[in-house]
């Protein structure tokens, strides 16, 4: 992958310059063996990912003004980077019926950063960012325990559950700055490695369709995401994260709907509800726009109603958030309110 982009302004001189390229290579190997009659079968894979980062750079050519507070950030050189890794994955899955599978699995994952995060300083939803081109990859290691089956012919099951550990866990982390951009004063974020980050979790699922022309199911999960270990690098600026919950993750959602499909009508209607989260890295108090700790749990209803007209033609209206709630979905950005298409 590659970028090579520039913000050009046609009533002023500014030009902002943001380019780099990630050069991506993996090879792996995977062999399964069944047994059991068929009734079982274990999967192990070897993955070999390379990663070569080069041609970073941040600059502003005439800075006018208006983007002078990013004259500092500029990085007119980004030194050149190549990671590897290894990332195993095994899995076996027990098929006792038809119906019925039980799962458990382990794998590892590997990400470099994006782009964005290592040549890119500038305005994002809820503040403003800069650079951070010594980002690591980061792996996480991931087991999990599930089984799904359908019962009586109509009802579909569905659990599982969870647990992961991320090194140099992608996280953004705020640098206890503020800038004035002209038309707010802003939080300074900068993506960080996070040593260690524990998730945990569990999901349910059911679903039924006892009559033909319906359908009905609900679905809920639990999540933990916890930092365990922070790396403080400068206690005068750095607040130290450890023990802290990761922001924009709800530990409680819960969804549920119906179907229903008769003749040349078809209707669906959907609600969720969405706990609470964290608003900023350290979870404490937000004094600047939302004073609150979190952002507070909402429930939201959608809807959706098409029907045939003629021959292959079909028309629709679908409305979003039917009782227009107002609330803020991340980043302190906040949600649109009830949104009607057809």
């Amino acid at each position: 992958g590659a970028v090579d982009a520039a913000d050009i302004y046609y009533t002023s001189t500014d030009k902002i310059i943001n380019r780099g390229q990630m050069d991506f290579g993996a090879a792996y190997i995977q062999d399964e063996y069944s047994f059991l009659g068929g009734k079982a079968r274990l999967v192990a894979g070897l993955r070999f990912d390379y990663a070569h980062f080069h041609g970073g750079e941040f600059s502003i050519e005439y800075p006018s003004e208006i983007n002078s507070f990013m004259a500092p950030y500029q990085i007119n050189a980004i030194e050149t980077t190549t990671w590897t890794a290894l990332s195993p994955k095994i899995g076996l899955q027990y098929k006792p019926t038809i119906e019925t599978r039980v799962y458990s699995g382990y794998s590892r994952g590997f990400r470099p950063s994006i782009l964005d995060d290592m040549c890119r300083s500038g305005r994002i939803r809820g503040g403003f960012k800069i650079a951070n081109p010594n980002l690591k990859p980061e792996t996480i290691d991931n087991l999990e325990l599930g089984f799904d089956s359908r019962l009586f012919g109509y009802l579909r099951v569905a659990a599982s559950g969870y647990y992961s550990m991320g090194h140099d866990f992608m996280y953004y982390t705020s640098t206890g700055q503020t800038i004035d951009m002209g038309y707010a004063i802003n939080p300074v974020s900068r993506r960080e490695n996070i040593s260690k980050v524990e998730i945990y979790g569990f999901e349910a699922e059911l679903s039924t369709q006892p009559l033909n022309w319906l359908m009905i199911f609900a679905n809920y999960a639990y999540t933990h995401s916890q930092i365990k270990d922070y790396e403080v690098v400068n206690p005068l600026v750095d607040f130290n994260l450890t023990g802290k919950f990761l922001t924009d993750v709800a530990p409680h959602i819960f969804s549920a709907g119906v179907n229903i499909n008769v003749g040349r009508i078809k209707a669906s209607a959907y609600c969720k509800y969405t706990d609470s989260m964290w608003i900023n890295d350290s979870n404490g108090f937000d004094d600047t726009y939302l004073f609150a700790y979190k952002y507070p749990s909402v429930f939201q209803v959608d809807t959706k109603i098409s029907g045939k007209v003629w021959n292959t033609i079909w028309a629709s209206i679908s409305v979003q958030n039917v009782f227009d709630v107002k609330y803020y979905e991340s980043k302190g950005s906040v949600n649109p309110g009830r949104f009607i298409t057809g």
